[in-house]
Formats: C-alpha cells, structure tokens, sequence
C-alpha cells in the first residue's frame, strides 16, 4: 500500500478508496487487519473515527437539511469511517448502514 500512497498521494481519496477495494472485492476481514491489526493501526483508526464525527458535527451546526451530512456518508471516506466504527463495535454517528450504502468503489478501479 505503502507504493500506491506514494503515487496517488495527490488524489484525496485514492487511499481510501483502496482500502475499500480489499472490503469488497477479496476478504472483507483483511480491512479489519489493515485498520486494527496493530496498536498503532488501530490508534490511527480511533483518530480517523473521531475526525470524521468532527467534521459531521461542524458541517451539522451549519446545515440543517442535513445535506453535507448525507454528502459525507456517501464518500469513500464516509463509507470507510462506518467500516472502522463496525470493525470497532461503535454506532456510526447518524449514518446508513454500510449495507445499505451503494458504494462508488468496484473491483479493479480507483
């Protein structure tokens, strides 16, 4: 992974939208060892976990259609931050579950 962040460092989702590759298209218990396989993997998921439900917060207080909020889940990073709160055992903060999700990542694609 470490070459693909090295060469698509530019696009803002591409690491995330690799790591929602594993997910869905070999085993989805491979994202639990790349987001908690370790104590340092599992303290940067805990970090991602509770940026993301800042920025949910921030963007609630300021659209009360809750439009950025749906917006948000339905990113690669919304979709992976309710992969890492299931992996975790936490609720997802006001969001689908990841069933539910048509996520915009298939095989073989950024």
């Amino acid at each position: 992974m470490y070459d693909l962040w090295g060469q698509f460092a530019s696009h803002p989702e591409v690491f995330t939208r690799r790591l929602l590759g594993v997910y869905y298209s070999s085993d989805p218990d491979q994202l639990g060892e790349y987001l908690t396989g370790t104590e340092i993997r599992r303290r940067h998921t805990e970090s991602l976990i509770e940026t993301f439900e800042r920025l949910l917060d921030a963007g609630s207080r300021c659209d009360p259609d809750g439009i950025l909020r749906s917006a948000l889940h339905g990113s690669a990073h919304g979709i992976l931050y309710r992969l890492a709160c299931e992996d975790l055992g936490r609720a997802p903060a006001g969001a689908p579950p990841v069933a539910d999700a048509s996520p915009e990542v298939t095989p073989g694609t950024l």
